[in-house]
């Protein structure tokens, strides 16, 4: 199944930014597109090509594509600044990604909660309580999530990323 191989990728990339070791925004994103490849095929073994479901995969290219682009802005900035000796104090090889990438990347991980929980929201309409065991463990994820990010920011702040 095409959403397994998409899923062996996100491994490989996962880990790859976890031996690295000082990108803690960008591995939660890859976390997340992990989970979200996950659900997204159980969904689909389950039958379930339902408006959630189409909804988790646009999470998903979104998040990509945040990935992607600002993995290529980093890039081009190394490009840039390739032959020029390092700052004094600075390390001689730098970490993948800049603080200021990390602190975007929070920024759309943050966005992307947010949506979630918007969308989440709509499904319950007047109800205050969920009752649905699917979107009661949906919104325990989306919990989980947010404690992560609070986490990744405050290890982020901390200085633990490096």
């Amino acid at each position: 199944m095409r959403e397994g191989e998409i899923g062996l990728e996100a491994d490989r990339a996962l880990n790859l930014l976890r031996e690295e070791g000082t990108s803690v925004a960008f591995a939660e994103s890859v976390e997340q597109i992990r989970a979200d490849i996950r659900q997204v095929e159980e969904r689909l073994k389950a039958a379930k090509v339902d408006e959630t479901t189409q909804s988790i995969e646009e999470d998903i290219l979104a998040a990509l594509e945040e990935m992607i682009q600002a993995l290529q802005k980093e890039m081009k900035q190394r490009q840039q600044r390739r032959g020029q000796p390092p700052p004094p104090g600075q390390p001689q090889d730098p970490p993948l990604v800049d603080i200021l990438a990390e602190l975007k990347m929070i920024r759309a991980l943050q966005m992307r909660v947010n949506t979630r929980t918007a969308r989440y929201s709509k499904l319950l309409g007047e109800r205050e309580q969920a009752e649905q065991p699917e979107l009661i463990e949906a919104l325990r994820r989306l919990a989980e999530r947010q404690q992560r990010i609070y986490q990744i920011t405050r290890d982020l702040e901390l200085g633990r990323n490096r």
